[in-house]
C-alpha cells in the first residue's frame, strides 16, 4: 500500500542543494518515515503493526532506544540502499540538514515498508538479525 504526503521543503547544510521531502505530520501516533541513505526513497513503516511488535519484543526494554533504527535496517532497501531514520539529501547524501519542514511544496505517494519474508515467518532468523544490528550500534 501507500499513502499521499505532503512534501515540504529542507535545505542540505553539506552542499547547500534545496530539495522536498514527505513527512506524516503532527497528527500521527506510531508511525515514522524512513529514508534511504542516498536520499532518493522513503517508505512509511508502522510501529503498531505485528512484525514491529515481535521487534519490539526481541528488544526488550534495555534496547528501546534503538527500535526504529533496527526497524529501518530490517526493511526491504530501495534498490540495494539501505533506510535511516534521518533525512538525508538526495545530492550529497549528507544527513546535517541546515532546516527541514519549511515552505510546503507538494505531494508525493509514498509507499508503506515491506520487510523480508524469512524474517516475518521466522523468530531464530528475526532475533539473530536484530542482535546482529544491535551490536553494529
Amino acid at each position: 500500500m501507500e499513502r499521499t504526503l505532503s512534501t515540504y521543503e529542507a535545505k542540505c547544510r553539506a552542499c547547500g542543494s534545496t530539495f522536498a521531502h514527505p513527512s506524516l505530520g503532527d497528527l500521527t501516533y506510531g508511525e515514522m518515515l524512513f529514508c534511504s541513505q542516498n536520499g532518493r526513497s522513503y517508505v512509511a513503516a508502522n510501529g503498531l503493526s505485528s512484525f514491529a511488535q515481535r521487534v519490539r519484543h526481541v528488544l526488550g526494554d534495555s534496547q528501546s532506544k534503538d527500535f526504529w533504527r533496527i526497524l529501518a535496517a530490517l526493511t526491504i532497501q530501495a534498490d540495494g540502499v539501505p533506510y535511516t531514520i534521518e533525512i538525508r539529501c538526495p545530492v550529497c547524501c549528507a544527513a546535517e540538514l541546515e532546516y527541514w519542514d519549511g515552505d510546503e511544496l507538494g505531494m508525493v505517494a509514498v509507499p508503506d515498508a515491506t520487510f523480508p519474508d524469512e524474517l516475518l515467518i521466522n523468530e531464530q532468523a528475526l532475533s539473530t538479525k536484530i542482535s546482529a544490528l544491535s551490536q553494529a550500534a
